[in-house]
């Protein structure tokens, strides 16, 4: 995310974080677990894998102001797997305000009526202001299953002034993500096409 003409805000807004309850280890290396990266019309994959878990995780646009992005987090195990989650952002200090809003991160740019919210839509999550420039969202521990899947979905959207945030909210909640990436596939391929 970039303000004033591509400076940018951070190396990533918002990154998950897997710890296994019983020894507080990351679950999960998104870089030494890389397996691939792809990057199609419409949305953008990542898969990484170890011995424990496979993340697969998408990004796409649901509007020009929203981007969604799911990880989907399947168990290699043969036993229960108990999770603990941190969704982390950082920013750097370029003129960014950071706010808890209810369940959501508020930014707020200082150079422009940008107005940004990151959250958990589907889920119950606490929000951590750490400080001015790192905030924490968690979720509730979560038992994993063998071989079976547990989804985050986290949106983050940034209007300006005339694209009222209200109805962007209202767009978020009634989303279905598997849908709407269906979709967007669906839109792409036709463009392609033609």
């Amino acid at each position: 995310m970039t303000q004033e003409n591509s400076r940018w805000l951070n190396p990533n807004l918002i990154e998950l974080y897997l710890f296994s309850k019983s020894d507080q280890k990351e679950v999960i290396n998104w870089t030494k677990d890389l397996v691939s990266q792809k990057s199609y019309a419409n949305h953008l994959v990542q898969i990484c894998k170890n011995s424990s878990v496979r993340n697969q995780q998408y990004l796409f646009f649901v509007s020009r102001n929203t981007a969604f992005i799911k990880y989907k987090i399947t168990s290699k195990s043969k036993k229960d797997l108990i999770l603990n989650s941190r969704f982390v952002g950082r920013l750097f200090n370029i003129g960014m305000n950071v706010f808890k809003d209810y369940n959501r991160i508020k930014l707020e740019l200082s150079k422009s009526n940008t107005l940004g919210l990151v959250r958990l839509p589907k889920e119950p999550s606490t929000v951590i202001i750490k400080d001015s420039l790192n905030f924490e969202i968690t979720t509730k521990t979560t038992v994993l299953l063998p071989k079976k899947s547990r989804e985050y979905i986290i949106s983050q959207t940034f209007t300006f002034p005339e694209y009222p945030m209200e109805e962007e909210q209202k767009l978020i909640s009634r989303i279905d993500f598997d849908s709407i990436l269906n979709v967007r596939k669906v839109e792409k391929e036709n463009r392609l096409k033609s």
